[in-house]
């Protein structure tokens, strides 16, 4: 999918309007999760359990970036 976790969180920060938009907060302790690298490329289906792994609902190969 090719998106970064810092992207994910500038992302987040940009439509939610809180500090961050530009990276300064991206490792607090929050305890924010960025699920992109999770969401098949495919369908969008939410895959759990170690990555690489087959999708569930299709079977593509999704794996991090």
């Amino acid at each position: 999918m090719g998106v970064s976790r810092s992207a994910c969180r500038n992302d987040r920060a940009e439509m939610t309007g809180e500090p961050g938009a530009t990276g300064e907060h991206a490792d607090d302790d929050r305890g924010e999760v960025c699920w992109l690298e999770r969401v098949c490329p495919e369908c969008g289906a939410l895959v759990e359990g170690p990555l690489p792994r087959a999708c569930w609902r299709c079977g593509a190969t999704v794996a991090p970036t």
